[in-house]
């Protein structure tokens, strides 16, 4: 190192730089491979082939109102036998230990958690089946939850393809609208009771003219009266016009959106998390499900939030935390 003419083949080298460039490159490659997937459609999904390394639920996935038949569950936590048993037995009210071990002698551990209770507490089983089985032509989800219990009360859902695979189109209804019908029927009683009428009532028709007879006024008096009753808004005692007819549709059919059509039901994001607005026809309101297991969390608010039932907020922050 003292020799002048040899020192400069011992000049020291900066690792510092190059081991800092290295580890930017581990940082950025990690990054790399913590990126999220693209998300797959449901379409996509349903036509995927069965995976053993997931749970084997087939589960509910709507658009148009009409369910995808062969969307896997995405969980890949199965459950044992053993761990089954522990987990039912810990549900509240507890069953009884030789419903739960009944049970199990036909389980195969291959739904997660969540289906595998499903699959013990609903009077049927679990509802829509495993995605590697034959799919039940009419699905009958019963109403309730898990924590609150499954009645024999049903609510039917359709598949989006029929039993050849061919994909359904949803009915829509293509009618003249309920007042032109009434419509008409009125027209036709009015004719009818006109054509009975001599000429000089005819032109007395919304007048309350008095006639020369008794027998005249009375029938008139009654036929107004009809009239009144049937079809008031062709029919202004104040006033002594005719009344406008109404345009004809030639015959055409008038497209309406029907009432099933405008209460199908919609998704409903909140945080990030996909739910389903439904029109709930007993109580006549719409609510939240949730998709997978199409259980009421809540009903909509103004704001585009939730009014959680009670527990189910807990809930949703933990698929909210799950998803980030």
């Amino acid at each position: 190192m003292g020799d002048e003419d040899l020192a400069h083949f011992f000049v020291p080298e900066k690792p510092k730089k190059n081991a800092r460039k290295k580890t930017s490159e581990k940082k950025t490659t990690k990054k790399a491979s913590g990126a999220k997937a693209p998300k797959v459609s449901d379409t996509d999904r349903n036509s995927q082939e069965y995976d053993s390394c997931k749970c084997c639920a087939r589960i509910w996935k709507a658009e148009g109102g009409l369910g995808f038949d062969n969307i896997q569950c995405g969980s890949k936590n199965m459950v044992t036998a053993e761990e089954a048993k522990k987990i039912l037995l810990a549900l509240e009210p507890t069953p009884k230990e030789e419903d739960v071990d009944k049970f199990l002698e036909s389980y195969e551990g291959t739904f997660c958690k969540k289906h595998m209770t499903q699959d013990f507490m609903m009077p049927n089983g679990y509802w829509l089946g495993k995605v590697n089985e034959k799919r039940p032509e009419e699905p009958m989800l019963p109403t309730g939850s898990v924590k609150k219990g499954y009645s024999e009360e049903y609510k039917a859902h359709h598949w989006m393809y029929d039993e050849n695979g061919e994909k359904v189109e949803k009915k829509t209804r293509r009618s003249s609208s309920k007042k032109e019908k009434v419509e008409e029927k009125v027209e036709e009683k009015v004719e009818e009771k006109v054509e009975d009428l001599t000429v000089s009532q005819e032109k007395a028709v919304g007048t309350c003219l008095p006639k020369k007879t008794d027998e005249e006024r009375d029938e008139m008096a009654e036929f107004l009266e009809w009239k009144k009753a049937n079809h008031p808004e062709k029919n202004d005692p104040e006033t002594n016009d005719e009344p406008i007819p109404e345009a004809a549709n030639d015959g055409e059919e008038t497209d309406e959106m029907s009432d099933d059509e405008e209460k199908e039901d919609k998704e409903y994001v909140v945080d990030g998390i996909e739910y389903i607005k439904h029109w709930d026809e007993d109580e006549k309101m719409w609510i939240i499900l949730e998709p997978e297991e199409y259980a009421k969390i809540g009903v909509p608010k103004e704001d585009g939030g939730i009014g959680f039932d009670s527990d189910e907020e807990d809930a949703h922050m933990e698929r909210v935390n799950a998803a980030n």
